[in-house]
């Protein structure tokens, strides 16, 4: 899987949740700069320990984040509604 792929289901996990950039990176406790560069694609191979947090701040286990054949799904039972 390449750094856009990651980048872009953490952007849709994170828009399921309706989170913004830096509400996920404060959560997770990664800079928020960190953050924009994976979802941009800019960081190609993030960290296992970054994406571990990133993965455990969105819900999901850490294989979402890098298994395509996973469907990207909203929350049972996230604290947040949904935009709609």
């Amino acid at each position: 899987m390449s750094g856009s792929d990651i980048g872009e289901r953490i952007a849709d996990l994170r828009a399921i949740r309706v989170l913004k950039q830096n509400e996920l990176a404060q959560m997770a406790g990664v800079s928020p700069s960190t953050l924009s560069l994976i979802e941009s694609g800019r960081i190609a191979h993030p960290q296992v320990n970054t994406l571990r947090k990133l993965a455990r701040a969105l819900g999901v286990d850490p294989r979402e984040l890098t298994d395509m054949s996973r469907r990207v799904e909203e929350p049972a039972a996230s604290g947040k509604a949904l935009a709609g």
